[in-house]
């Protein structure tokens, strides 16, 4: 999750990089400063979402095979499969 994360920040710079060069008007990168902020709180915000699951509340869905909501292919089931190659 942290990556997808990540990559929208990066994308966002970039896009506001190239929206100064379509009105030929100057970019200023972040400083670094912002840069640290914007990756603490990225990387915060995941470990937290990450950490969800090991609290023990019920309305948590968990991810075993009773549940049905796994993060892997059933052997006997050929189309997830299929889907995680």
């Amino acid at each position: 999750c942290c990556n997808l994360w990540m990559a929208f920040a990066v994308f966002y710079q970039l896009h506001k990089m190239l929206v100064a060069a379509r009105k030929a008007r100057r970019h200023y990168p972040p400083s670094l400063r912002r840069i640290t902020i914007e990756s603490i709180s990225i990387h915060s915000f995941s470990a937290i979402m990450a950490s969800l699951t090991l609290i023990p509340l019920d309305w948590i869905p968990r991810a075993t095979a009773s549940t049905g909501c796994e993060s892997f292919p059933d052997v006997e089931h050929k189309g997830q499969l299929i889907f995680y190659w």
